[in-house]
């Protein structure tokens, strides 16, 4: 069994690779240069070579990372495989690296679990996210941080509707792995300088810098799509009703307190697409 350091060493490097996708991806972006554009073809050319060599370095660091005969790295294989002739294109690729990620980080959380290795202030054990008492102290430090720099932030709340009564369906270690799926859609799908929280046992909040209204939507889909798409190993064919509340500071409330009381009010059914 893999250790926590070599889980957390190995999702550091697929991070990376993920970097090195959205460096080329920023690169190739149709731009010009001095008032010129570069011919297509020759884009097109040095695009291809890029991506090859990106395709032989994913496939070397998720060898090196979970073995050549691990299911993942057979999967990877299947769906490089799948375009043919074509080199699949920088979306394709972070969608691989994002399955690949969320499978370490619940490998990561089961470590833990198993190591039972006392809780760490503030941080939720089963979760390995905030608790709801350091996620008011951080949003303190937000108030300040956007007052300092007269900027914005919203923060966004998830739970499974009637999840008390839902769990009762479901034996103990499902359930607990329905949060833990829910725990890792936070870690994947929010940006590095977001934070979350388990607020309580399936509900779950997140901090995210420079959102607004319209945006902060864009977010929650995110986060419902990928919690719907990855819970299906846990429960192949159940759609789960997901209920979120968003609030926007400064303008949904002047502090935390008046922030989280506005965001209590305004639960709302997510209507999926």
């Amino acid at each position: 069994m893999r250790t926590v350091e070599h889980i957390e060493d190995s999702i550091s490097r697929l991070r990376y690779l993920q970097e090195q996708i959205e460096t080329v991806r920023k690169d190739f972006l149709p731009r010009e240069e001095r008032g010129v554009r570069l011919p297509v073809e020759v884009t097109t050319f040095h695009l291809q070579k890029e991506m090859l060599a990106l395709g032989r370095e994913i496939k070397s660091s998720v060898r090196s990372v979970l073995g050549e005969h691990s299911q993942q790295y057979r999967n990877l294989l299947n769906d490089l495989h799948s375009h043919g002739s074509h080199s699949p294109g920088f979306e394709e690729y972070l969608l691989v690296l994002d399955r690949l990620i969320f499978d370490l980080h619940q490998e990561r959380l089961h470590c833990l679990q198993d190591n039972n290795s006392p809780p760490l202030p503030g941080i939720d054990p089963m979760t390995d996210l905030y608790t709801e008492g350091m996620l008011v102290r951080y949003l303190e430090h937000e108030v300040a941080w956007a007052d300092r720099c007269g900027t914005h932030f919203g923060v966004i709340y998830l739970r499974i509707k009637n999840w008390p009564s839902a769990k009762q369906q479901y034996v103990a270690r499902t359930a607990n792995e329905i949060i833990v799926s829910m725990a890792c859609v936070f870690k994947t799908s929010l940006r590095a300088h977001d934070y979350a929280a388990r607020v309580n046992e399936c509900e779950f909040a997140a901090c995210a810098r420079d959102v607004n209204s319209v945006s902060i939507n864009g977010v929650v889909q995110h986060l419902v799509v990928n919690f719907q798409l990855l819970a299906h190993p846990v429960l192949p064919g159940t759609i789960f009703p997901i209920e979120y509340t968003t609030v926007i500071y400064p303008f949904d409330g002047e502090n935390v307190k008046a922030l989280l009381s506005k965001a209590a009010q305004n639960w709302s059914l997510y209507a999926h697409r």
